[in-house]
């Protein structure tokens, strides 16, 4: 790990000190509140601080150690964190990082077998604070067997008493009640470790309850949701969603409103930064984002938030998305995915042990995804009235040029149930995100809902599944509640959800260097109507480029699109006039061949302006001069890949593999005889696009 990255830091409302030193002062003076609108009223006794946590294997004392305490010395009367060097702390041992146990990650410092540990923590709230109706929080795990491990928990009052807690394997929190006539500066926690075991403990922070709600801040993540599922953005949609529309109602809704690809972990790395996928370089579900980047959550945590993100995918844990940063817990599933309620009954628990503290929550729903899972009596509900969907000569091939796995397997003989499954898994994620809002936390919590990607039901043959950069799979859910926001505002023009890290941070007057993003309005005729958006499809195998009602498509390298057969070109494009044809089933690229030209031109124009080295871990070390070489050579796979999106030339030339056929994402016919090519180069240009889109079928 890198050592800048080794954060020797806790979110709490407390200065910690080695066992033993002494107080790092500012006991006497006001720390100040978590930053933002409205925090110091809310938050009216214990402002969180930064925790500046100091640990020393083995034996106190010593140059390395007084040293660190020094520094914790000298920046504890400010909220700015305290950094303590890695050299200065023995390896892994006091290293805080992010340790997993069963899909639950949590940030903590690591006690090694066989090594005593000693830690303390001193608060400083302003001096006049009474510790009434507070308590002191603290997240320990043991690893392996719980029994060989003691950790001695004190609360020095003036009257110390240890308390000795049992612990058993897997994350627990200890609450440690403070009594009503002690002040909370006077106070010092204590945590000491022996044994054999091995213990991870961290989060430690003062929690006010009974007084007034902190703020709370409620992201929601759909995983493949059309906009046109939910009723508030199409009346006559086939599903109802009265939990969306409610938001909505309360606050602004956006019914144009676009995601940046069609593929999740990219999507969210663009929620959570507000860089598009052509220049952060993650295309896939497997490439984590690089410590380096600023998130929201990061940004959160800095303003003195608890930071919890409770997800229902796996590939959306740290290892192979890198959001894990900036959150103190993230629990996710083992398997591919899990049932949403399982997600909330985590989420539940830990909103509670987020209970006096200001909290940002991201909660991350899969339910509508393939395969289509539903409650049985959910199933039921749809099966009323309809012919059996199991039963007779299968329909399912007639409208498909392949047949996914998952359907076959299922048994579906009727594609109009398939579709039907996917609406009800569209109405059954409204129910779950209404079952997560009767929450008293989240009455007057500030509310942001949407969506990673979108659906295809056969648009362009892509059955069930999310294929391309085109209307369906863009086209996402948005909705904003916030008491800054006016009741039922409609906002018609275009927006991108990857504005919503920025939009969030400024609504609640919080830092946002270092976050990007789109504007994203609160109210109608802020942005033009006629406004460039632009989105990358997986892998970087198409681009596309909308303004107004059109959008134009293109294939970065020749795709064979799995779940419809279709193998598109490399250069190929599909012109949409997504007002009249939302269904984009007519390719319009010879018919507004002018506007076909200018707007592949400045979808050309947009790829070539990516940044070079972007935020994945595999190009974010290499010199870039070293990746501008590689991608003057055309070289667009594995690293090169990150290098250039657009390299027709090197793609153009087909290469046989030991097979003796074509290799993927190299084209069949070479790049200077494609009618792709020559079509917007040659006088003839429009008539080889006719041909060319009707070989296709006109799609």
């Amino acid at each position: 790990m890198d050592t800048a990255k080794i954060r020797l830091l806790w979110t709490c409302a407390a200065v910690a000190l080695a066992t033993g030193l002494g107080s790092c002062g500012g006991g006497d003076g006001a720390a100040p509140a978590p930053e933002g609108r409205g925090s110091s009223a809310q938050v009216s006794r214990t402002p969180e601080r930064d925790l500046a946590l100091v640990v020393f294997p083995g034996p106190r004392g010593g140059e390395a150690q007084a040293n660190a305490v020094q520094a914790a010395r000298e920046e504890s009367a400010s909220n700015s964190p305290v950094l303590v060097d890695a050299s200065a702390v023995p390896p892994v041992g006091g290293a805080t990082a992010f340790f997993q146990l069963e899909g639950d990650y949590r940030q903590c410092g690591r006690m090694l077998p066989g090594v005593e540990y000693s830690l303390a923590w001193r608060f400083a709230p302003p001096a006049s604070t009474r510790s009434e109706g507070s308590v002191i929080s603290l997240d320990v795990a043991a690893i392996g067997a719980a029994e060989s491990a003691r950790l001695a928990i004190e609360l020095d009052t003036g009257s110390a008493a240890v308390q000795r807690i049992d612990l058993a394997s897997g994350w627990s929190t200890i609450v440690l009640p403070v009594d009503a006539d002690v002040r909370l500066d006077q106070i010092v926690l204590r945590v000491a470790k022996g044994g054999a075991g091995e213990i991870l403990v961290g989060n430690a922070r003062v929690r006010e309850l009974g007084g007034p709600t902190p703020p709370t801040v409620l992201f929601v993540t759909f995983d493949t949701s059309r906009a046109d599922h939910f009723s508030a953005i199409r009346p006559d949609s086939v599903s109802r969603t009265p939990h969306f529309d409610r938001i909505a109602s309360e606050g602004v809704l956006y019914t144009n409103c676009y995601s940046a690809t069609n593929v999740t972990n990219p999507s969210h790395v663009s929620l959570m930064t507000g860089v598009s996928p052509r220049d952060s370089k993650i295309v896939d579900n497997h490439t984590p984002l690089h410590h380096s980047a600023t998130t929201l959550a990061e940004s959160f945590e800095a303003a003195g938030y608890q930071t919890y993100a409770v997800l229902s995918a796996f590939h959306l844990g740290h290892e192979l998305s890198g959001l894990g940063q900036g959150f103190q817990r993230l629990d996710t599933t083992p398997d591919f995915a899990r049932p949403g309620e399982e997600t909330l009954r985590v989420a539940r628990d830990w909103i509670e042990d987020a209970a006096g503290s200001p909290l940002f929550l991201w909660v991350h729903l899969f339910d509508p995804h393939a395969p289509y899972r539903l409650p049985d009596s959910k199933l039921r509900q749809l099966l009323e009235g309809r012919p059996d969907p199991y039963a007779g000569e299968s329909h399912i091939r007639a409208p498909l040029r392949v047949e996914p796995a998952w359907v076959k397997n299922a048994g579906f003989k009727d594609p109009a149930f398939v579709t039907a499954l996917y609406g009800g898994g569209v109405e059954y994620l409204d129910d779950l995100f209404g079952q997560l809002l009767e929450n008293d936390r989240f009455d007057a919590a500030t509310v942001v809902v949407t969506a990673d990607h979108g659906e295809g039901l056969g648009e362009r043959d892509v059955w069930w599944d999310h294929s391309g950069a085109f209307y369906p799979m863009l086209h996402v859910p948005l909705a904003i509640r916030d008491a800054e926001v006016e009741p039922g505002t409609v906002v018609t023009e275009p927006v991108e959800n990857r504005g919503i890290a920025r939009r969030l941070l400024e609504l609640l007057e919080l830092p946002a260097a270092g976050i990007e993003g789109p504007e994203i309005p609160l109210a109608p005729g802020v942005v033009p109507a006629e406004r460039d958006r632009f989105a990358m499809a997986a892998h970087g195998g198409s681009a596309s480029y909308s303004r107004g009602d059109w959008l134009l498509e293109m294939f970065l390298r020749e795709r064979d699109v799995d779940s419809s057969g279709r193998i598109h070109a490399l250069g190929s494009c599909y012109l949409y006039d997504t007002k009249l044809d939302p269904g984009c089933r007519k390719n319009l690229v010879a018919v507004e061949y002018e506007r076909a030209k200018e707007m592949r031109a400045r979808l050309i124009e947009w790829v070539e302006a990516a940044e070079i080295t972007g935020m994945n871990p595999m190009n974010h070390d290499v010199d870039p001069r070293v990746l501008e070489k590689l991608a003057s050579m055309g070289y667009s796979e594995g690293p090169e890949q990150m290098a250039s999106w657009w390299a027709p030339e090197f793609h153009g030339a087909p290469k046989e593999g030991a097979d003796g056929k074509s290799s993927e994402g190299e084209a069949a016919v070479p790049w200077v005889e494609s009618p792709w090519n020559l079509g917007f180069t040659e006088p003839n240009g429009r008539e080889l696009l006719e041909a060319a889109v009707a070989a296709e079928g006109g799609k």
